[in-house]
C-alpha cells in the first residue's frame, strides 16, 4: 500500500472515531432541575418520589437553613450520617429539632460531605466541607442541594444524596 493510500485509511478511521465519540457524548440525560424550597413547602406531595418506567426518580431541591447536629442516646453513621437542618438559630437554641428536616451526607474530606463523628460527640465535633472548601459546623448557615425522598403523606420526607453544600 503506497504512502498516499495509508495516510487516507487512517485519517478515515480517525475520523470515524471521532464521529462515535461525538455522538455518543449527547446521549447522557440532561441534569435534573433543582427546585428551590423552603421549610414549610419541602414535604410537598409534588416533591415526592414517583415511579417512572418501574424506577423510583426522585425530585432534587434546595434548601436553605442551618445546621445543628442529632440530639439523643446516639446516631449510626457507617458511610453515610444524618444531620438536622433547622430553619432558624432560635430552634437551634431551642434544641427543637421537629422543626427541622434531616439531611444525609456521605462521610469523607471531599465537597458536600462530612468528617465521621466520635462515639461519644458533642456539636464542635460536626465538621462539613461545603462548596469551595469552607468548614462549616452547627449553627452554620447553608444551601443544601440534594434528593427529596420521603412521603408528604406520612412526614417522613428528607434530603439524600446530597451534592453540594453552600456556605451562606
Amino acid at each position: 500500500m503506497n504512502d498516499a493510500r495509508l495516510r487516507v485509511r487512517i485519517g478515515s478511521i480517525a475520523i470515524g472515531a471521532l464521529v462515535a465519540v461525538m455522538s455518543t457524548v449527547g446521549c447522557s440525560d440532561p441534569p435534573k432541575p433543582v427546585e428551590a424550597v423552603t421549610f414549610e413547602t419541602v414535604c410537598d406531595a409534588k416533591y415526592d418520589p414517583t415511579m417512572e418506567k418501574g424506577l423510583s426518580v426522585t425530585k432534587l431541591v434546595s434548601l436553605e437553613g442551618y445546621l445543628d447536629i442529632p440530639r439523643g442516646l446516639f446516631t449510626m453513621c457507617s458511610d453515610t450520617c444524618s444531620v438536622k437542618l433547622l430553619p432558624d438559630e432560635k430552634a437551634i437554641k431551642d434544641k427543637a429539632q421537629d422543626k427541622g428536616i434531616s439531611i444525609s451526607l456521605k462521610i469523607g474530606k471531599d465537597e458536600a460531605q462530612m468528617e465521621a463523628l466520635p462515639e461519644k460527640y458533642e456539636e464542635d465535633d460536626l465538621k462539613i466541607k461545603a462548596t469551595g472548601g469552607k468548614k462549616v459546623g452547627v449553627g452554620s448557615k447553608v444551601r443544601v442541594t440534594g434528593e427529596r425522598l420521603g412521603s408528604a403523606s406520612d412526614k417522613t420526607c428528607q434530603i439524600v444524596n446530597v451534592g453540594k453544600i453552600e456556605a451562606l
